[in-house]
């Protein structure tokens, strides 16, 4: 049974990706350095996939495979810690074959984003299925940290971005249930992602796509890393974009997940997090005038 749901993944992962392929190298991306859509925004069909398969993922909720990856990892798992920074027994390892479906899962969600990202969003967020994508992620960022799985654990960070750019119901659901929740896991990573670019460069973009206007997260944010950080982040970036070509990037190495934010997204995001450290700056500074004022 392990064998086929292997084999069954792998073809799904190497379908999905063909057409992900297709769609950033058709004549129309070429012309306008976007990925083709394949949803007619009008009517909410998908004539321009062939294939079928998009309606497909969603007339199936993703072929059922949340579902599958919950029972194979979770069936059986110790708990993870429920207080943040708490100490547990070390957990046990997870088998190879499950590892290989669980990256299997995780890069036909990225591809599937990539494809239709409302489709994404609304599969990963319907009742019950979310549910079982947040035991998952808040597994998974758990095992994968604590045993340097870290092509898993990248592939983890870059759905949980897919999963709540733009959307407040899944931004809400990444920051719920026992703590630590997913957006604290993402927090409370090693320090190297949070001071090397390329590392920044994967867990950033999906900070900022969990945090965006979005008060309570940026918030929990806050307790541990900082809005400043994903303010100064965002500054390079358009930076960056500014002076190089953005379409070359997007079409460059792949060895790496990436969730590349729209540029009017991050402008937006850039005005939100800088309001938000005026903000915090200016309280400051009246509780330093409060303080004086007591003190004389």
């Amino acid at each position: 049974m392990a064998a086929f749901i292997e084999n069954g993944l792998a073809f799904l992962e190497s379908v999905t990706s063909f057409v992900t392929m297709r769609n950033k190298t058709s004549p129309e991306s070429q012309v306008t350095g976007k990925p083709r859509k394949n949803r007619d925004s009008s009517t909410g069909r998908w004539e321009g996939d062939p294939t079928q398969l998009l309606p497909t993922l969603q007339h199936t909720e993703l072929m059922g495979i949340i579902s599958v990856l919950y029972g194979l990892l979770l069936h059986g798992a110790p708990e993870r810690p429920t207080v943040v920074r708490s100490s547990v027994e070390e957990p046990r390892k997870i088998a190879n074959h499950a590892l290989s479906v669980a990256g299997a899962v995780l890069k036909v969600l990225n591809a599937v984003a990539q494809m239709d990202l409302t489709l994404l969003q609304a599969s990963l967020g319907a009742k019950g299925v979310s549910l079982e994508y947040r035991h998952i992620c808040t597994y998974l960022l758990w095992y994968c940290v604590h045993y340097n799985h870290t092509c898993l654990l990248h592939e983890v960070i870059v759905c949980v971005g897919y999963f709540t750019i733009g959307n407040r119901n899944n931004q809400d659901i990444v920051n719920s249930g026992a703590q630590p929740t997913i957006l604290q896991q993402l927090c409370l990573l090693p320090f190297p992602y949070f001071s090397n670019r390329g590392l920044m460069s994967i867990l950033f973009p999906s900070l900022i796509a969990c945090c965006h206007d979005n008060r309570e997260n940026l918030e929990t944010l806050e307790q541990e890393a900082s809005g400043e950080l994903l303010a100064v982040y965002i500054e390079s970036e358009i930076e960056e974009r500014r002076s190089s070509d953005v379409v070359t990037k997007q079409q460059g190495d792949n060895t790496i997940p990436d969730l590349i934010l729209p540029t009017e997204f991050l402008l937006s995001s850039m005005t939100y997090f800088k309001c938000d450290v005026n903000k915090n700056r200016d309280v400051r500074k009246d509780e330093v005038v409060t303080a004086s004022d007591v003190t004389s």
